[in-house]
């Protein structure tokens, strides 16, 4: 299941990456959005930012507090790491590009002029 949608997500991404380099799509149509967690998601992160506080910093804070922390990460730091994302894959999409263009090239046939 994990290799199926591996797979989805490099066909999307060839197609993004060809209606924009055909000048289909422009950068300024892709936005972050809103970053949302589903409820057990963010429940953990609540238990991971109470606990690093307790054993990091020697204080205890309530669950609204934690969650407080966390939002104002999300809004405000959430784009550096977005960003981040994205330079990763654009170099883990340069790096399959570059060995795919390197398999193409040994399927070359040789050829020559004959007499």
């Amino acid at each position: 299941m994990k290799h199926m949608s591996w797979q989805v997500s490099c066909r999307a991404i060839t197609l993004m990456l060809h209606a924009a380099y055909n000048g289909c799509v422009r950068a300024e149509d892709f936005t972050m959005d809103k970053i949302e967690f589903s409820k057990p998601e963010k429940d953990m992160m609540i238990q991971k930012v109470k606990m690093y506080f307790r054993e990091e910093l020697k204080q205890e804070i309530g669950n609204f507090d934690a969650e407080f922390l966390i939002n104002f990460f999300a809004e405000e730091m959430g784009g550096f790491f977005y960003n981040r994302g994205l330079y990763d894959a654009e170099t883990m999409i340069s790096e399959k590009v570059s060995e795919i263009s390197d398999l193409l090239l040994q399927l070359e046939k040789p050829v020559s002029l004959r007499k």
